[in-house]
């Protein structure tokens, strides 16, 4: 009879809950002299490194650039860049201001280095030596 009843009973909607927040949106408002400091320290040597692969690069709204690794974390240049330039702006706005081609470091990313043949020729001995290809023999 279960089956039967509900064919007949009508059916309810779901109750949805909407719960309401009045949140408050804080942003700091940057002037263009601001936003040309922030883009000149990301863009010095002594905070990033260029990558050195054919293809490490970045693609972002159909904007390709070649991928740059940060030296330090955006906290640590948070606090180079006050003490540099007696700007004091906060961490989240350093991350929105940063371009997109300037990335935290991976393990590959740290593994490679400026001239990857001469770090290649070290390790070729010591892979064949850990593979028992090559045998050392005493003299």
């Amino acid at each position: 009879m279960l089956h039967m009843a509900k064919t007949f009973l009508a059916k309810r909607e779901p109750v949805v809950y909407q719960l309401k927040f009045d949140t408050k949106i804080r942003e700091v408002v940057l002037t263009e002299e601001d936003r040309e400091k922030v883009n000149d320290s990301f863009q010095r040597d002594d905070v990033n490194r260029m990558c050195t692969g054919k293809r490490d690069f970045v693609k972002r709204n159909g904007i390709k650039k070649q991928k740059r690794l940060l030296l330090f974390t955006v906290r640590e240049l948070t606090s180079k860049f006050f003490e540099e330039t007696r700007i004091n702006l906060p961490y989240v706005t350093l991350l929105r201001e940063k371009s997109f081609c300037r990335v935290a470091p991976t393990f590959r990313g740290r593994e490679s280095y400026l001239c990857v043949k001469h770090e290649n020729l070290e390790l070729k001995p010591n892979e064949s030596k850990n593979l028992h290809q090559l045998v050392f023999t005493g003299v």
